[in-house]
């Protein structure tokens, strides 16, 4: 799951629709902008990430007091004082002309401190800026919630930002919970149907700056992929907390990624582990289970064909046959993809797929299908046979080689409650494939 999204965002190229620079962006751009990169590594508290590209910081071309600082400051709005305080010593040691450290007293005069600074008018500025906000932040830490929520619809400039990030980092542990429901309650549904490209910018910051919570990461993907930024929303979905795996949205949202990519075989995969996060018995679990099995069933119908012959077309025709196999195991009575296994069936003489292991529960094997079993038919076509006996003896061969027991399962069963065990049942069928 985790790998194919990291390949699929991998994959992907194009701008972002986000606004701000993801944490791959910025990583990637230490070389050709440090100082911002830097930064923006600060707001998404990436403490070890800034540590460990200390060093080679040090060796860059731009190296010198400015750049030192703006790690300074990348590292305070991380909440690390003590190391901001470090490479503010090493900004001053580069070029004691600048006065970074006031001496009223005399106590450390420096003869360097004397001359003038190498460095640009602007330059300088922008440094004596930087050891300022430094100074004024050194003992002010913002936290929730004694410092309110920045404006979700605000313009969001730098001082925005860098306050933003002082806040979710200086939070105690005690009130992140509450802070949570807060940031939920700012910017929920509502608010997203209002301005939509607001509520991204919002919870994109939130997903990058605190990535063990699942929810933002959610609701940043969807409104990525709701723009078509196929990129991002990889990038959120990609290596998911536990809190996430264990979200039945987080599966529709990958199927809808998968779809929109081109893999509809993976689509049909999520949607069915969907199916399975989702059938706890409860109403809503049950209305949530046909929610997912109708968007997996428009989307095999609706693209189901193309993709095969898409397939077929590309020279993959075992993964042609692979998905119409699939696509007919999951859809065994709709007339088109009897008509498309048909169209295939000159490819299968072609093409056999490697027999299973007997015996090992858990090893890969083909898809199969109730109609995988044939016999030629008029003019020498193959047919599906689609009896009920044939369809009992596809499932007690499909339980064995799961190492599953077949039980009557609708024996003395309400439909409601018949329908809620086939609901179970498809959910673990998905998992085990």
């Amino acid at each position: 799951m985790s790998a194919w999204l990291i390949k699929l965002y991998n994959a992907i190229s194009g701008l972002n629709a986000v606004t701000w620079p993801l944490v791959p962006d910025a990583l990637a751009q230490l070389d050709t902008d440090p100082g911002a990169s830097l930064i923006w590594l600060g707001r998404y508290g990436r403490r070890s990430a800034l540590l460990s590209e200390s060093e080679r910081i040090t060796r860059h071309p731009y190296w010198g007091p400015l750049l030192a600082l703006q790690l300074a400051w990348a590292l305070r709005l991380c909440g690390d004082a003590i190391a901001a305080d470090r490479w503010i010593l090493v900004a001053h040691r580069l070029d004691p002309a600048l006065g970074l450290i006031p001496d009223p007293w005399g106590l450390w005069s420096d003869e360097a401190a004397s001359g003038s600074s190498p460095m640009a008018a602007a330059e300088q500025q922008r440094a004596r800026d930087l050891v300022n906000l430094l100074r004024d932040q050194r003992w002010h830490q913002p936290c929730f919630p004694f410092t309110p929520l920045p404006d979700w619809r605000g313009e969001w400039q730098d001082r925005q930002l860098d306050g933003f990030a002082l806040l979710l980092a200086g939070t105690a542990s005690e009130q992140q919970h509450s802070l949570q429901l807060a940031l939920m309650a700012a910017v929920g549904e509502v608010e997203i149907a209002a301005d939509a490209a607001a509520a991204l910018r919002w919870w994109s910051f939130v997903a990058e700056a605190w990535p063990e919570w699942g929810h933002p990461r959610l609701k940043a993907a969807d409104l990525a992929l709701a723009t078509g930024d196929l990129r991002s929303c990889g990038h959120w979905l990609a290596d998911p907390s536990a809190d996430l795996e264990a979200s039945p949205w987080f599966f529709d949202l990958a199927a809808r990624l998968a779809l929109a990519s081109g893999d509809l075989a993976a689509a049909l995969e999520h949607w069915g582990l969907a199916m399975a996060r989702s059938a706890d018995g409860d109403s809503s679990g049950r209305e949530l289970v046909e929610m997912f099995r109708q968007r997996r069933r428009e989307a095999r119908r609706n693209e189901g064909p193309n993709c095969v012959r898409a397939l077929r077309r590309s020279g993959d025709t075992a993964a042609a046959l692979q998905l119409q196999a699939l696509m007919v195991q999951q859809d065994p009575q709709w007339e088109p993809f009897r008509a498309l296994e048909r169209e295939l069936s000159p490819a299968v003489v072609a093409v056999e797929p490697p027999a299973p292991a007997p015996g090992k529960v858990g090893a890969p094997r083909p898809a199969v299908s109730p109609g995988a079993a044939r016999s030629p038919g008029p003019g020498g076509a193959a047919q599906a046979d689609f009896s009920p006996e044939r369809f009992a003896n596809f499932l007690e061969s499909s339980a064995a080689q799961a190492g599953l027991t077949l039980s009557s399962a609708g024996e003395g069963l309400s439909p409601e409650a018949f329908a809620s065990a086939l609901a179970r049942a498809e959910g673990a069928a998905a998992l085990i494939n």
